[in-house]
């Protein structure tokens, strides 16, 4: 992880590692979101160095001292995920680019996830 920040080359990033859901074995995708929508962009099991997004989960993450000081501490008062998804918007935002280093890999439970597939359709409810 170190290795790919140092690469950038900037002092503002926010890099998490690539996620493994073990709910439903396969990996998170990635999300850009546009104008007009919000993109997917898949992530295998391959290396593909570091792939922009817009936003990270915390959970394995790292940034810059300076990104710190430029988004300051997470908001507290969110719930679990809620806390993620804000403060990468807020870098989005302030123009600090987010990666998901798909050389770094982080196995992770989100929720009680069941993947379902009916025909070719495939949809995810959270089991309990």
């Amino acid at each position: 992880m170190l290795e790919a920040c140092l690469a950038l080359g900037s002092p503002h990033f926010l890099v998490g590692p690539k996620i493994f859901d073990i709910n439903v074995n396969r990996y998170l995708p990635a999300h850009i979101v546009r104008r007009f929508g919000v993109k997917p962009i898949p992530i295998t099991d391959q290396k593909q160095g570091l792939v922009s997004c817009s936003s990270i989960i915390t959970s394995g993450s790292v940034m810059s001292t300076e990104t710190y000081r430029t988004l300051g501490p997470f908001l507290e008062g969110y719930f679990i995920d809620h806390v993620d998804t804000e403060y990468s918007f807020r870098a989005v935002c302030k123009g600090v680019p987010i990666y998901i280093n798909t050389s770094v890999e982080l196995k992770h439970e989100v929720g009680k996830r069941i993947d379902h597939k009916v025909c070719c359709f495939s949809s995810l409810f959270n089991g309990t």
